[in-house]
């Protein structure tokens, strides 16, 4: 098992006069991040849109800012990515870093925020489609799939959703010609065929259903312990048994 990637998004309130912050906001976020870019967006353009982005120090995270949004992604180099615990440290503490910062100019308290994952059991190799079969569902066909999805998602203490998306995941090398944009595929060799997990776990629940629901820095924690829990401690008995027990 190892994770490829980590995403958290956080939706708040408009902030203000954003670009002319960037660079406070650099300064702030300097010990995890390198200068900002300060995109010319025009004032007008849709508030979702990024206006400052940035990378950590070397390179494997970007994080972007727009007036109502900042989300961090982060890819996961060998050193870190057969570690779940080594990988949710490291966002952490930029994540963390970053909404301490932006709560700062905020006029209220972020909506809500999550954090995705994107697993990979490399261990089910050729395997995926017929354990997603075999744990998940239950139906009869006499073709078999080429591909396949399961979703499932809980809502865990009237706050936070968690949502699991297994799928079969296939690799491919090769060269792709200059100038191709699309790859041709009977040209690539299929060198992996791997079980996938998205796992997406944020309190958008809360704050669809209690009125005026605000998320921290608590909150933050909160989202992380989740993810924690299920990826360090109930994943592997979800795969080889397909009980998920939250």
């Amino acid at each position: 098992m190892y994770i490829k990637s980590a995403t958290f998004n956080s939706v708040f309130p408009k902030i203000l006069n954003l670009r002319k912050r960037a660079i406070e906001i650099e300064d702030q976020l300097s010990p995890h991040f390198s200068s900002i870019n300060v995109l010319p967006i025009p004032d007008e353009a849709p508030e979702v849109i990024p206006r400052l982005t940035t990378t950590s120090h070397n390179g494997h995270s970007i994080l972007e800012i727009s007036m109502t949004n900042a989300q961090i992604t982060t890819e996961y180099d060998t050193a870190f990515m057969h570690d779940p615990s080594k990988c949710l440290d490291y966002i952490y503490k930029r994540v963390f870093q970053v909404t301490q910062v932006l709560e700062s100019y905020m006029v209220d308290k972020s909506f809500f925020s999550g954090l995705k994952l994107q697993v990979y059991f490399d261990e089910f190799d050729g395997k995926a489609i017929e354990l997603i079969k075999e744990k998940f569902l239950n139906y009869k066909s006499n073709k078999d799939p080429h591909d396949i999805e399961y979703k499932i998602t809980y809502a865990l203490n009237n706050t936070h959703y968690a949502n699991f998306t297994f799928s079969n995941a296939r690799v491919y090398e090769g060269v792709i010609p200059t100038g191709i944009s699309t790859p041709i595929m009977s040209e690539l060799e299929e060198t992996s065929h791997m079980l996938s997990l998205s796992l997406d776990v944020n309190n958008r629940y809360a704050f669809n259903h209690i009125k005026e629901y605000r998320s921290d820095s608590r909150q933050v924690e909160e989202i992380f312990s989740i993810t924690r829990d299920i990826i360090e401690n109930k994943v592997q008995k979800i795969i080889m048994e397909g009980v998920i027990e939250l």
